[in-house]
């Protein structure tokens, strides 16, 4: 999943999961299994992205940086390749959860206009 902010700060933040993973976090939230990840599941894990990167925009727009995240786009298969233009490092934060495991991928950068 990939959330883009724009204002003061640019950057993206992605959240990436295996199939099995994604599968059991949109299940835990929908407090009923999915077999496949239909439409209903896509839409549960889009809230999980908006949930988990809008709590931290709270934070930053409580201490004074103002910007506006895009909503959340799931890419889905396997042998994905994605390219982009951030020219900025990133942080890589490991989630563990009971569900399987995550990657928050964050890279920001203050804009200079």
């Amino acid at each position: 999943m990939i959330i883009c902010l724009m204002g003061n700060v640019n950057g993206r933040i992605i959240i990436e999961m295996d199939g099995s993973t994604a599968l059991a976090m949109a299940g835990l939230m929908n407090r009923d299994p999915f077999r496949e990840l239909d439409r209903l599941a896509l839409d549960i894990l889009m809230e999980l992205a908006t949930l988990i990167v809008a709590r931290a925009v709270s934070s930053l727009n409580d201490g004074g940086f103002e910007f506006r995240l895009t909503q959340p786009i799931i890419l889905t298969g396997t042998d994905l390749s994605c390219i982009g233009s951030l020219d900025i490092e990133t942080l890589v934060v490991p989630i563990y959860t009971n569900a399987g495991d995550m990657n928050l991928s964050v890279a920001l950068r203050m804009n200079t206009l």
